[in-house]
This record gives structure tokens, C-alpha cells and sequence, in this order.
């Protein structure tokens, strides 16, 4: 059993440092404007814990990739005509 401890032992450090590299790399991609969520796919950690690691590390949210814009608005969508008080709105003319 000692034997076993020591080894679980050496194996949980090796695995808390390559969480700790991983870490440093993600966040490392983080400041080169990988998005976040492209950073979760290639790393054991969630798009949340990347975002809270990003946050405690000092990194801003996220920016839209480079080159790419938000489309112009071209037109400005108006409201319809509000409808007659008194249910009136929707009847057919009255003839006379």
C-alpha cells in the first residue's frame, strides 16, 4: 500500500502541473485574442472557466476577431400605426 500511496502521490502532482501549464498556455492564447470559446475546445477547461481564469488574470472580455465587423444598419424598421381605441380598428367601413 505505500508503494500505491507514493505513486497516486506523484501522479496527482504530475497532473496539477499540467494543469497549471495548460492554464498558463490558455491564458496565454487569451491575450492573443483567441476567443474563448475556441481556447475551451482545445483545453480540458470549460468556456466559464476560462472566462473566470481570463477575469482573475486581468484579461478583458473577449473582442471581435480581427477583421470582421458588425454589419451597417441600412434601414431603421418603423413601428406600425397603433390601433383606434374602442376595438374599431380591424371593423369594415360603415356604409351609408
Amino acid at each position: 500500500m505505500t508503494a500505491l500511496t507514493k505513486r497516486y502521490r506523484r501522479a496527482q502532482a504530475d497532473l496539477d502541473d499540467a494543469g497549471k501549464a495548460a492554464m498558463a498556455k490558455a491564458l496565454e492564447m487569451l491575450r492573443a485574442d483567441i476567443p474563448p470559446t475556441e481556447v475551451a475546445r482545445l483545453s480540458p477547461f470549460t468556456d466559464s472557466y476560462i472566462r473566470k481564469a481570463a477575469r482573475e488574470a486581468g484579461i478583458g472580455p473577449a473582442r471581435e476577431p480581427r477583421g470582421i465587423t458588425a454589419a451597417p444598419i441600412t434601414r431603421v424598421m418603423k413601428r406600425p400605426p397603433a390601433k383606434p381605441a374602442g376595438g374599431q380598428g380591424d371593423a369594415p367601413p360603415a356604409s351609408t
